[in-house]
C-alpha cells in the first residue's frame, strides 16, 4: 500500500436490530443506537416469531384455532415492543420502525435483509434458544454466513 493511508467510507443508513428481548439482543439494539446517531441510520427492530403451525400435525380445526391465537400474539407483541421502543426519548428524536413477523428467523432476517436494503445488520451472538455463553447461536451464525450485507455480532 505504500505510504498512502488506508481510508474506508462506511455508511449505515440502514441498520436492521434481529430481537427477541434476551440481553444479547437488548445490547445489540443499544449498539445500533449509538451506530445510528454515529450515522445517521434508520433501525428497523425485527422481531421473528416462528410459527406454532410448524409444530402441529395438520388438522383444519385446531390450525385455524392456533394461526387465529399467533395472529393476536403478534399483534399484541408488536404493540409492547412499539410501547416499550417507540415511546422512549431516543425513539422521538430518530427513526425507528419496530416490526414483528411469523418465519423461520434466520431464513427471515437475511430475506428482510437483502429485500430491503440494509446495510448492516446488528444482532446478539446467542439469543433466547441454545447455550448460552458457550457458542455463537445457530441463527446468528446461519446469518453470518448468509446475509448479503455486513452483520455485527454483540455478546
Amino acid at each position: 500500500m505504500g505510504k498512502e493511508a488506508f481510508k474506508m467510507s462506511v455508511e449505515f443508513k440502514k441498520i436492521l436490530v434481529a430481537f427477541d428481548e434476551s440481553e444479547p439482543a437488548k445490547r445489540a439494539f443499544e449498539y445500533a443506537k449509538s451506530l445510528a446517531d454515529k450515522y445517521g441510520s434508520h433501525i428497523t427492530l425485527l422481531q421473528v416469531l416462528i410459527p406454532v403451525t410448524d409444530y402441529l400435525i395438520p388438522d383444519a380445526f385446531v390450525l385455524r384455532d392456533f394461526v387465529d391465537g399467533q395472529i393476536e400474539i403478534e399483534e399484541k407483541l408488536r404493540k409492547e415492543l412499539e410501547s416499550k421502543i417507540l415511546q422512549s426519548d431516543y425513539a422521538r428524536k430518530n427513526a425507528i420502525d419496530v416490526i414483528v413477523m411469523r418465519d423461520t428467523p434466520k431464513n427471515c432476517i437475511v430475506d428482510f435483509a437483502k429485500n430491503n436494503g440494509i446495510d448492516l445488520i446488528v444482532m446478539g451472538a446467542t439469543g433466547k434458544h441454545g447455550v448460552q455463553k458457550v457458542f455463537i447461536g445457530s441463527t446468528t451464525s446461519y446469518v453470518m454466513s448468509r446475509a448479503t450485507c455486513n452483520v455485527l455480532m454483540i455478546k
